[in-house]
């Protein structure tokens, strides 16, 4: 096994060192093995001193450990970079609104409101306005209103996002080279041979068929 990954490690290392020299705007390697190396260069808007910058537009299916960043013209530094990925979903929605106050409208029960206490997937526990305790089960049916969710919005992603602390050493426009590897890009060939009528000569037409399911749309990218 391990006279296998070796030359494997080493290949993709020297594959990633060529990627980064690279002047394309977006450019992708596609191996048959449902991996993809991606390169590409993008302009980030940052103020002088530290930032925190957030990149959304990547794939789903990107592999975070393989993220190379590169300041084009050496104007930035990046100090410290996290993977965003547990999404949004309505449990984690209402565990971040505990002690928030809600509402809540069942075709059986009405409309209560309360202060929301505990939630988990089958039922909602919360004070209402008599400071009553009410559990509540949860169903198809019912409805449940956040009062303060515009400012809880900041604690939720809604795609997978690279979260950057960035130090610019000025205020503007600045060029990154960016490099990773997704799975999800994957290709196979396809062969039609025909022979002559004396079966002496065979044409031959090949077919290349590229898959992404990266998650994410590579408009214009050049393949290599």
């Amino acid at each position: 096994m391990k006279s296998y990954l070796v030359p494997k490690i080493s290949a993709l290392l020297c594959l990633m060192a060529m990627w980064l020299m690279a002047q394309s705007d977006l450019a992708i390697t596609v191996t048959n093995q449902n991996l993809g190396l991606v390169h590409e260069t993008r302009q980030i808007d940052l103020k002088k001193g530290l930032n925190d910058y957030l990149l959304t537009d990547i794939p789903q299916q990107i592999d975070a450990t393989s993220v190379l960043i590169e300041s084009l013209k050496k104007s930035f530094l990046v100090l410290e970079q996290n993977y965003e990925y547990d999404l949004i979903n309505v449990d984690k929605v209402l565990a971040k609104s505990i002690d928030q106050q809600i509402w809540v409208v069942d075709p059986a029960l009405g409309k209560i409101s309360g202060t929301l206490l505990a939630s988990n997937g089958r039922y909602l526990m919360l004070l209402d306005e008599q400071q009553q305790l009410q559990i509540i089960p949860r169903n198809d049916k019912q409805k449940v209103l956040l009062k303060n969710y515009a400012s809880q919005q900041d604690q939720f992603i809604t795609r997978p996002t690279l979260v950057w602390k960035v130090k610019a050493e000025k205020s503007g426009s600045h060029e990154v080279g960016l490099t990773y590897l997704t799975r999800g890009l994957n290709w196979h060939a396809d062969y039609v041979g025909k022979l002559n009528p004396d079966d002496s000569q065979l044409q031959l037409a090949c077919w290349v068929t590229i898959n992404n399911t990266s998650g994410k749309v590579y408009k214009n990218a050049r393949l290599k």
